[in-house]
């Protein structure tokens, strides 16, 4: 009986804990009803750009992001300046955001993003030019590429939220592209043989896997 008596004691001091401690109702976290973010993963690779985004939460679960970049020139691989140089144009992007796993300081969510980039530079080669019969010439030129990619990823991130107002947010995209390159007209028309770097080739349209690995800073105004 006196260990009956015992137990029947602790249960019910661990039934108390449990109601202190582990039943009382935690805010359910969600995405934030409007946010804005800075993303530095952006600001590397063949063409860097300032980009910024906003998000805004239109359903409980479903939220969508605006994602905008402004592509600055500079240099971080030994031939940009050869292949990549004065590099302009934008990268613009929107995701359809769904959150699947939540948890007291971070949520992870998946995402659909279309996106769409318009990037313009020059690139410098040699020519190979035809003056007759057997008779040929070398000639460098600088001319200007008009690239275009338009294409969609599947994104998976998580936010962790650092306080109430700011968190990081991870991300992972991978998707597929299609890419146009337009030479302007300083590039040479009736040539034998371009030289350089190969696989850079113009005048074409191309897919490709679209991968994304994103780090962004945010910034909670509405809840």
């Amino acid at each position: 009986m006196r260990k009956i008596f015992f137990l029947s004691i602790f249960l019910a001091f661990c039934s108390v804990l449990k109601g202190q401690y582990f039943e009382e109702e935690q805010p359910e976290i969600a995405l934030p009803g409007l946010s804005v973010k800075l993303i530095p993963s952006t600001m590397i690779w063949h063409f860097p750009a300032y980009s910024a985004s906003v998000q805004h939460r239109l359903l409980k679960d479903f939220s969508m992001e605006y994602k905008f970049g402004v592509v600055f020139d500079t240099y971080y691989f030994s031939e940009d300046d050869i292949y990549y140089a004065n590099k302009d144009g934008f990268k613009s992007s929107v995701m359809f955001q769904i959150p699947v796993f939540k948890r007291e300081n971070h949520l992870s969510y998946f995402g659909v993003e279309p996106f769409y980039n318009s990037v313009n530079f020059d690139r410098t080669r040699i020519f190979e030019i035809s003056c007759g019969f057997n008779c040929s010439y070398f000639t460098e030129a600088t001319y200007g590429i008009d690239r275009k990619d338009a294409g969609a990823r599947i994104n998976y991130g998580t936010l962790y939220y650092i306080s109430k107002v700011v968190f990081v947010e991870l991300s992972f995209g991978l998707g597929a592209q299609v890419s146009t390159f337009i030479p302007d007209d300083r590039k040479p028309v009736d040539f034998m043989f371009e030289y350089g770097k190969s696989g850079l080739s113009e005048n074409e349209r191309r897919s490709a896997i679209s991968a994304d690995l994103g780090l962004k800073l945010g910034f909670v105004i509405l809840k």
